[in-house]
């Protein structure tokens, strides 16, 4: 895993630890802009580096209304930890996990 995944990685999952909301990915590149060593990235960036997280097994991702979205933590010693609910309930639009990243890239796309 190269240092800009490790580092979004460890902010997805400090943010499950403490069962705050994950962090947007304008907020996660204004954290990995502060991080010495690790170039800079757009808010654009992110979802292909959380995707990435997903490919290789380490988080599962829910996509709620509102943009609203929780992780779990798929690995380690934080394994089952996830990021704090939508406080509106209601049931994820889209879940992302390996297996569906996995059916959607083998896919037809025409």
């Amino acid at each position: 895993m190269i240092r800009r995944e490790m580092t979004i990685y460890k902010i997805i999952e400090n943010a499950a630890i403490r069962s705050e909301r994950c962090p947007t990915n304008a907020e996660i590149a204004k954290i990995v802009s502060d991080v010495p060593n690790v170039r800079n990235l757009s808010k654009t960036s992110i979802p292909a580096f959380v995707m990435k997280l997903v490919e290789d097994g380490l988080i599962t991702v829910r996509v709620f209304g509102q943009n609203w979205r929780d992780v779990t933590i798929l690995t380690g010693k934080n394994i089952g930890k996830k990021t704090l609910p939508p406080p509106h309930g209601g049931k994820p639009y889209i879940v992302i996990d390996q297996a569906e990243r996995s059916r959607r890239d083998k896919k037809r796309r025409w």
